[in-house]
């Protein structure tokens, strides 16, 4: 597997395309998933689970040639390292304290998380036991969010009876059950 970028460069391996991709996205802070999760990070985490989708993301073309055997997935944990540390050494405040490529907690909207917790309090208090969302299937979330979803159709401020709170914080708190879940290959 070889990508092409839209300038026609040819890379024969995903960690030389995320190199190349973030060497120029991530010093300059133009790329449209830093905000949402790192570039960096979300690209690491494409390339090993999905290469053609980290691919898309980073806007090349998946170029295959007649006996292409190479393997998609090779070690990329070495090329983030030396973005990181190249990404890093580029600033002289980077060499005190290096934390360019990190994420930024304070990008969450605190509205977010307040409503995770106040979601979390609710269900604690009404099933006393805080992890007792681990006993619940993947799928029994994703009805909860479609039926949340129903609620807030034609009003997205519309109010949950059972808990007093927006149904939008019981579809973010879903979500994250979702996401830890998959995290822990569980859903």
């Amino acid at each position: 597997m070889k990508l092409r970028n839209k300038d026609g460069e040819v890379f024969h391996t995903i960690s030389q395309a995320v190199q190349n991709h973030c060497s120029f996205h991530c010093n300059s802070r133009v790329c449209p998933y830093w905000e949402s999760a790192g570039c960096v990070g979300m690209l690491k985490r494409y390339t090993v689970d999905d290469p053609h989708e980290a691919a898309r993301l980073m806007g090349y073309e998946v170029v295959y040639e007649p006996g292409d055997d190479t393997s998609p997935i090779e070690d990329v944990s070495k090329a983030f390292s030396r973005i990181g540390k190249e990404a890093n050494m580029d600033k002289p405040d980077q060499q005190a304290k290096a934390d360019q490529g990190k994420p930024h907690p304070s990008y969450c909207p605190v509205e977010l998380i307040k409503g995770v917790v106040a979601v979390r309090e609710h269900g604690t208090a009404k099933y006393g036991d805080p992890e007792n969302w681990r006993k619940v299937s993947a799928d029994r979330y994703h009805e909860a969010i479609l039926r949340h979803v129903l609620e807030i159709w034609e009003d997205p401020f519309a109010v949950d009876p059972d808990s007093g709170l927006y149904h939008l914080q019981h579809i973010a708190t879903n979500i994250s059950f979702l996401l830890k879940m998959r995290r822990e290959g569980k859903a």
